[in-house]
């Protein structure tokens, strides 16, 4: 019987969660007092020696680096690698007619691209050269250092032109205007080509957006911006600096400001649906200050865009405070505000994050309610779908029968631990998808995976499977490794979901072609197959996506850390034990690295580092988990992993040995930590380290209590589940 959709109904025989099947059998550890042991029905798992041997993709990477953790060379910068690897998957993508999928695929070098670039936009604001402030008076001095680093300067502005302004009388009018208009003018340029950079690396297209809080309503609406209103708006300032450059009449200067500044910021701004014609000023100095302030809002924009709204660049960037930015000045008839407010229902989804909102009073000024305070109510938001999936994306929309219907096996949830809305693949027809994941929220990679594989089966990128999201523990000795997806896809535990969701496709050209792929030491075998077979990438993705959504709830949710026992047509969920499996810590799922947990009857055994070290005897000794780590910089006595934002003690510089932190080394230790994490993607990698994850406490086999055999009545047959305690043969 084949069981269609991404999860299997309650009454299937092969169920994996929902009851803890303690009938069948007993998963709690169990002393020899309490439960006859019998060797002679011992089975013999594989043995894997976790110093020499790993399974094909994740080589024996201690053989290519030497002694010691591996740093990336300085000549090769973190983000030029995160570019590369950027650049390198989307031309993948392209040839072989599928999407990227960088969240997926490439989640280290996608957001770290994301917080550079980020990070570059703060730095070139106005805001940021201001030290965290706008200025509405001119500041200018006539140096020639203040074009350098800002904008590409036209050639009709040159420096001789410019230098022009400050040989003129202080208190001539036209040196007024001029710098005034000039500085205005530089930072709606360096606006212009922050837009472009956006654009260029795929981070907006035509337009981008802010939140603004609607008059007398707890609304804020995501009001969009387009680039080309930028670009008219640079233009038309560039015409009225020719013109005054060029004039001497005071009428005629007036003039000028009117028509070629005054009128085309009203029109920016009416085109965002920001202005009200009563609020146009009518002297030089009061045109001059709504230009500068047009230009101040623009900037702001853009760093709120970048950041998603939700981004606290006043600490990060800063380093303080700053969470009610206003931009005031009692003479001038435009003013707004950028503060930090609650959403209502988006809240949770926001990771609890609070949100930039701009407040702009159009007519008047008045303090107190100008300003909008910490303790107001939460701001429900209101949106153009594609506006909100751009910032907050992706969205994906399913058409029903009437309408956009929402058809799913799970409800909706804005937990960001777990998946939200879920499809499945037998109901979905033409679901689409709009908007890209950027730095907020943090959706996990598992939701990521599985929207796109069950939504979009047809452009999913095969490069998944070879990511190392899969975590394989030795069911006898309580070790762990983390292993590609297509691996996992392999082990004992996990085929016979495959055969059982889609029989007798192991027997088709094309499912013997895949499963040799998924077996290949060659990593680029997926994709071989995959473009080889575009017409069966549905029929893939459905058997995918059977166990992605099995083991969605395998990995650490909290303080809690569970993995999949499947055994005997029987599928269970194991909490694994905290304390004595603290690495544990490692398998919480982020937007960075995802946690495929199984037990699997597979005797793993660390045979190179050393005893004390966790193996088939039902002796104490300490469990480990096998990865890959890349360290920025060089290591000292401690890292400090990202996620899961955790410090780990460096036990062994040689051996890459490392152990969870306790409070008494960290207050004896005064040395500094290098931040570093776990990999996905080990291809074509020059600086990354096979590293063991030592727990830090000993147990057996990660137990708290020695296990023994447990006899199992299943009709006629009898089975023991858990390995000997004594050394097996072939360990």
């Amino acid at each position: 019987m084949a069981y269609k959709g991404a999860r299997l109904p309650e009454d299937a025989a092969l169920k994996l969660y929902g009851i803890r099947n303690l009938d069948t059998i007993d998963m709690i550890s169990r002393t020899s007092a309490e439960i006859p042991h019998n060797k002679a029905h011992t089975p013999s798992p594989p043995t894997t020696r976790l110093g020499t041997a790993v399974r094909a993709s994740a080589p024996a990477v201690s053989a290519q680096y030497p002694a010691g953790f591996g740093t990336c060379e300085a000549s090769t910068p973190a983000y030029e690698r995160a570019k590369a690897a950027i650049n390198d998957t989307k031309a993948k993508a392209k040839r072989g007619n599928y999407n990227a999928d960088l969240p997926i695929v490439a989640p280290e070098a996608h957001f770290q691209h994301l917080e550079v670039l980020y990070r570059d936009i703060v730095q070139s604001s106005a805001f940021f050269r201001s030290g965290g402030s706008y200025h509405l008076q001119s500041t200018w001095d006539g140096d020639a250092a203040a074009i350098d680093g800002v904008a590409n300067v036209p050639d009709w502005l040159s420096l001789s032109q410019y230098q022009m302004v400050k040989s003129m009388s202080v208190g001539c009018a036209k040196a007024f205007m001029l710098a005034h208009l000039w500085e205005s003018y530089l930072m709606i340029c360096q606006c212009s080509k922050s837009l472009q950079i956006l654009k260029d690396d795929g981070f907006c297209d035509y337009s981008i957006n802010i939140l603004i809080k609607l008059e007398a309503l707890d609304v804020a609406e995501i009001t969009e911006i387009s680039l080309q209103s930028v670009e008219n708006l640079k233009v038309v300032v560039e015409k009225a600096l020719i013109q005054l450059l060029g004039s001497t009449d005071a009428i005629a200067m007036s003039t000028n400001l009117m028509e070629f500044v005054l009128m085309p910021c009203a029109s920016f701004l009416d085109h965002i649906g920001l202005h009200d014609p009563a609020t146009n000023p009518g002297d030089t100095e009061s045109i001059l200050k709504f230009c500068r302030t047009t230009a101040c809002l623009l900037d702001l924009a853009i760093i709120t865009y970048t950041g998603s709204h939700a981004s606290r660049f006043d600490l990060e960037i800063f380093g303080r405070s700053l969470e009610d930015i206003h931009v005031v000045d009692k003479e001038n008839a435009l003013r707004f505000s950028c503060t930090l407010k609650t959403l209502a229902c988006l809240n949770g989804f926001l990771d609890n994050r609070r949100v930039w909102v701009f407040k702009l009073p159009l007519i008047g000024y008045q303090p107190e309610s100008f300003a909008m305070t910490r303790t107001g109510n939460a701001l429900a938001v209101l949106a153009k779908i594609h506006l909100l999936a751009d910032i907050w994306g992706p969205v994906w929309t399913v058409p029903g029968q009437s309408g956009m219907n929402v058809l799913g096996t799970r409800p909706a949830t804005w937990n960001v631990e777990s998946r939200s809305i879920s499809f499945s693949v037998t109901k979905v027809v033409g679901a689409s998808m709009i908007g890209t994941q950027k730095l907020v929220p943090h959706t996990p990679v598992k939701q990521q995976t599985f929207d796109t594989w069950t939504n979009k089966p047809n452009t999913a990128n095969p490069e998944f499977l070879n990511q190392a999201y899969g975590v394989e523990t030795s069911h006898c000795t309580g070790n762990a490794r983390r292993m590609a997806v297509r691996e996992l896809l392999l082990t004992d535990a996990i085929w016979p979901i495959l055969e059982a969701q889609k029989p007798g496709w192991t027997q088709t050209r094309w499912g013997l072609e895949f499963k040799a792929a998924l077996g290949s030491q060659d990593p680029d075998a997926v994709i071989a197959f995959w473009v080889g077979f575009p017409e069966r990438r549905a029929d893939v993705a459905e058997l995918v996506c059977c166990v992605i959504d099995n083991l969605d709830t395998t990995g650490c949710f909290g303080d809690t850390c569970e993995a999949a026992y499947l055994s005997h047509n029987q599928r269970m969920s194991v909490a694994l034990d905290g304390k004595s499996n603290d690495w544990s810590v490692l398998l919480k799922d982020s937007r960075k690295m995802a946690s495929y947990v199984v037990i699997n009857n597979i005797c793993l055994e660390v045979v190179d580092l050393g005893s004390g070290y966790s193996t088939c005897q039902a002796l104490k000794a300490f469990t480990v988990l096998q990865t890959q780590l890349t360290m920025n910089g060089d290591v000292n006595d401690y890292v400090f992993l990202e996620p899961p934002s955790k410090r780990f003690w460096i036990l062994n510089d040689v051996d890459k040995i490392l152990t969870p932190d306790s409070s008494l080394k960290r207050l004896l230790s005064k040395s500094s930590e290098t931040i570093g994490y776990e990999v996905s993607n080990r291809q074509n990698r020059t600086c990354d380290s096979q590293t063991y994850i030592r727990s830090s406490t000993q147990s057996y086999q990660g137990w708290k209590v020695p296990r023994r055999f447990v006899h199992v009545q299943r009709g006629y047959h009898k089975f023991i589940e858990f390995c000997s305690t004594t050394r097996l043969d072939d360990c």
